[in-house]
């Protein structure tokens, strides 16, 4: 990890943070979690009026929350936490929080490199990702699995694009699933699709397909193998070659 270089390795002892008084400034303390250079600890925290934030190194953020949770550091010490305003979900980043909103924001993953940061959302009853504080135009009915690009610059998620009523079985079996790339789904439709994965260069995203009852298989930028599996599962690139 490139941020490694700046980690401070001498020996010695750095108290960071006191235990103790932190979790008797406040009503409730979770979710402990270090910085990647082991210089920050941070804790979702809840003070006496019940509203919550986070708390890092004993010294809380300036704004609070209704709710805060699943904090998570970035490979480049930036402190992540889910939030919820005004009955709204939204990801906050070193205590400030993205303005898009949604019904529900769930699972954020930083990009390989460390500089982004993507989460799945729910808004107007539809599913997609947000990536930095920007949300796919298009929603989908149902949404699973999803990833960001090496660098960042896109996400890919196995969507739903077509409803279907309750046990529609042969609707299903038609195929109602596919691959949606910064919110645009493949053409071709599938039975279920899982495991998207990017190339090095994001130029390319490969995912596991079902095409039949029993029959599994591998699609790169929409395009299936012409093999055909018992099972398939986690397609990866090799990373020092192009698909």
């Amino acid at each position: 990890m490139e941020a490694s270089e700046s980690w401070d390795w001498q020996e010695g002892t750095n108290v960071l943070a006191d235990l103790a008084q932190i979790r008797g400034s406040y009503s409730r303390v979770d979710e402990l979690v270090a910085s990647p250079d082991g210089q920050k600890l941070a804790a979702a925290v809840r003070k006496g009026d019940g509203e919550a934030t986070a708390c890092v190194n004993g010294q809380a953020w300036p704004e609070s929350f209704e709710l805060c949770w699943y904090l998570r550091y970035s490979p480049w010490g930036k402190l992540t936490a889910l939030v919820r305003i005004d009955d709204e979900w939204t990801l906050a980043v070193d205590g400030v929080p993205w303005e898009q909103r949604f019904e529900y924001a769930w699972n954020p993953i930083f990009s390989a490199d460390g500089k982004a940061v993507a989460l799945a959302c729910k808004r107007d009853n539809l599913y997609g990702v947000a990536v930095d504080d920007k949300a796919w135009e298009e929603g989908f009915p149902a949404m699973r699995d999803f990833c960001v690009s090496p660098d960042g610059s896109k996400t890919a998620a196995t969507v739903q694009v077509e409803a279907l009523k309750e046990a529609d079985v042969f609707g299903f079996f038609r195929g109602v699933w596919s691959l949606a790339v910064d919110g645009k789904a493949w053409d071709g439709r599938f039975v279920n699709v899982w495991g998207p994965s990017f190339s090095a260069d994001g130029k390319a995203v490969a995912a596991e397909i079902r095409t039949d009852i029993c029959e599994y298989s591998i699609a790169v930028n929409a395009e299936p193998w012409t093999s055909r599996f018992g099972c398939v599962w986690s397609p990866l690139f090799h990373p020092h070659s192009l698909p």
